[in-house]
């Protein structure tokens, strides 16, 4: 792994602590709504994209019962939201992957 990308993983770490309370809530409310709140979490995981101004972070979830990668959430975050997290954290054209599956079974 390149330091780009290394520094990318850490800046996605970040963000996805900063926000963990809305991710998990997020989660949580979305299993409920479709019926799946018992349902076994396959995949969990957020992707951030840098756009022009802003990081686009969505969030995907797959269960046993609906094991198609589902989009629960899409969010454009500012630069004042994304304050603690270096522009080269999220570079410009590429998509940074986090799994967060162990941190919403935790």
């Amino acid at each position: 792994m390149g330091a780009a990308a290394g520094a990318a993983v850490v800046g996605v770490a970040m963000l996805v602590g900063a926000y963990w309370d809305r991710i998990r809530e997020t989660v949580a409310a979305w299993l409920r709504e479709h019926g799946l709140a018992r349902s076994h979490l396959m995949k969990a995981w957020v992707e951030l994209d840098r756009l022009v101004s802003k990081v686009r972070s969505r969030l995907y979830v797959q269960t046993h019962e609906a094991p198609a990668a589902v989009l629960v959430t899409e969010t454009l975050l500012t630069p004042e939201e994304l304050s603690s997290l270096p522009e080269q954290d999220v570079p410009r054209g590429e998509t940074v992957r986090r799994d967060i599956l162990e941190l919403i079974q935790s």
